[in-house]
């Protein structure tokens, strides 16, 4: 028996079969060229960029329908670097001096890494592994080079050198079993991605990790960071002691999520399911989720070649409704905009899309279309029980307006003889600090708030959270922020309106539970979220 030790990046014990990927995760150094013509050169390079950034968005919905909307936002990072303006200047520079497109991003790349690896903060350090992610997705196209895609037997312990964080989301989750690294640390979005998807991992391990045989039988400890090669006989009686209590543990957790959440002093919050797609109901259901707190509609505008008709979004809203059997469902209202824009209603090319025409400002700029989509909803809500949510509102008159339309399109139905359901509620996403601040006023007028924690966070603390060189700023407790969410409660309170949460945030240990002791009336979250979120509620006094 052999035992290595590493740094625990993602929690769990596992056993399996050592299979090393091979190679190193950054891109071999290309041949230096000298080249003629430069445009040519700067087109083909513009080109595979292109093409990069079709293909990370295209990474990015999968990874937001398979493991979350934190973890995509991964992908929108990447999205950034490969727009980011200094970068392409180094590589155009030097492309403009007669070198090839291959070696100017080598080069280009192995200038930015060193600065990053040279920087005392930790998480940036970790943003190199992000940029070769990057710069290799730009370098295949270059050279026509395909993705490797990896075969992996049944039960594998995958060993690397590191690992990018789209080989991590690639790989079969069904097979790997845990993930091995030379190098790496915790903060890595390796490691991020493999805690969302629940795979044990330890980093760090060094050059020795080199010398453990592929078809060796590993456990894995991620928790202390420990693996043993064909261990002996005590090691595997405890390991099978271990699995047992950690599949003890995720059956209590599937246990409480089928039971009310109450505080110790006996008040309840209800824990949300957040939706993007159909297909999310069934898993919502299967956690126990008190109802759905956030549904995001604008996925159908996305998925569509042009504004989708009346009938098209009635039939999913229906769907929905039906779906959750009695359950409350809160649908909101398109939230399209910056990242989030389909091609049909892109206008002129804003500066600062994050301040531009978004959520609720977009919708009111096209009365024809969000009157349809509330029709539509108005028509579905015969069909379950029903709450509307009005995103991004930042003023008193957008709300007013939004309430308006949606008077106007209950009467023209009512007038055709159409069913409406009998308890539909209004309210808002507060987002904005304009809207937290206002919360006294706007309370006034709705039947509920939710807080959305995402951008509230974004726009108080002025920090893109997708930025790597500024994302360790983004902080949910910071005290600015808390006070807000403080205000935005007591200000529904008042008037005897339920307040929630349905960002990212309340997925946040630390942020949930100080919201719960501000007395936050529900939580929603990604519905694999609701059983942590339980008892995490009953540990609230």
């Amino acid at each position: 028996m052999k035992i290595w030790k590493g740094v625990g990046a993602s929690g769990g014990v596992t056993d399996g079969i050592a299979v090393h990927l091979g190679g190193r995760s950054g891109f071999s150094v290309p041949a230096r060229v000298k080249i003629g013509d430069a445009d040519a050169e700067l087109r083909r390079f513009s080109q595979a960029c292109a093409q990069a950034a079709l293909e990370l968005e295209e990474l990015q919905k999968r990874t937001k329908q398979q493991v979350g909307q934190k973890e995509a936002d991964i992908f929108l990072a990447h999205r950034a670097m490969l727009e980011d303006q200094e970068l392409l200047h180094q590589v155009q520079e030097r492309i403009n001096r007669g070198i090839n497109a291959e070696y100017a991003l080598y080069e280009a790349t192995e200038q930015f890494a060193q600065l990053f690896s040279a920087i005392e903060d930790d998480y940036l350090k970790e943003r190199v592994m992000d940029l070769r992610d990057v710069t290799q997705r730009v370098m295949n196209k270059l050279t026509c080079a395909a993705e490797k895609e990896f075969q992996l037997p049944e039960r594998a312990i995958v060993l690397a050198e590191d690992l990018l964080p789209s080989q991590t989301v690639r790989l079969d989750r069904n097979k790997v079993q845990a993930f091995l690294t030379m190098a790496g640390s915790p903060n890595s979005h390796a490691a991020i991605l493999a805690r969302s998807r629940e795979i044990p991992a330890v980093v760090a391990m060094g050059q020795g990790l080199r010398d453990i045989p592929d078809g060796s039988y590993l456990i894995v400890d991620g928790d202390t960071g420990t693996v043993y090669e064909n261990p002996d006989a005590y090691i595997l009686r405890r390991f099978q002691e271990q699995k047992a209590a950690q599949e003890a543990a995720r059956l209590a957790l599937r246990t409480a999520a089928q039971r009310e959440s109450r505080t110790r002093s006996g008040r309840k919050v209800e824990i949300k399911a957040n939706l993007s797609t159909l297909e999310d109901v069934a898993e919502a259901l299967a956690w126990g989720c008190d109802g759905i707190g956030l549904t995001r509609s604008e996925f159908i505008y996305m998925q569509s070649s042009d504004w989708p008709d009346e009938e098209r979004q009635f039939s999913f809203y229906q769907a929905v409704l039906q779906a959750m059997e009695g359950k409350r469902v809160t649908i909101r209202t398109c939230d399209l905009g910056m990242d989030k824009m389909a091609d049909y209603c892109r206008g002129e090319r804003e500066e600062n899309p994050a301040l531009g025409l978004r959520g609720i400002r977009l919708s009111l700029s096209k009365p024809e279309m969000f009157f349809t989509q509330i029709r539509a909803l108005l028509r579905a809500s015969a069909y379950g029980s029903l709450s509307i949510m009005f995103p991004m509102i930042s003023a008193e008159w957008e709300l007013d307006h939004a309430l308006e339309l949606a008077r106007e399109a209950r009467e023209q139905l009512e007038s055709e003889g159409v069913a409406i359901g009998g308890d539909i509620r209004y309210g808002i996403m507060v987002e904005t600090p304009a809207a937290a601040v206002l919360a006294d006023v706007l309370a006034k007028k709705v039947d509920f708030f939710s807080i959305g924690t995402n951008d509230l966070i974004q726009y108080t603390l002025c920090v893109d959270r997708v930025n790597p060189v500024v994302a360790q700023l983004y902080d949910p407790c910071h005290p600015a922020v808390l006070r807000l969410v403080k205000n935005t409660i007591e200000a529904a309170h008042r008037e005897g309106k339920p307040c929630g949460i349905c960002g990212d945030a309340a997925t946040h240990g630390d942020f949930a539970r100080k919201a719960v002791e501000m007395g936050i009336d529900s939580l929603s979250v990604p519905p694999k979220k609701i059983p942590q979120l339980r008892k995490l509620v009953e540990d609230c006094d």
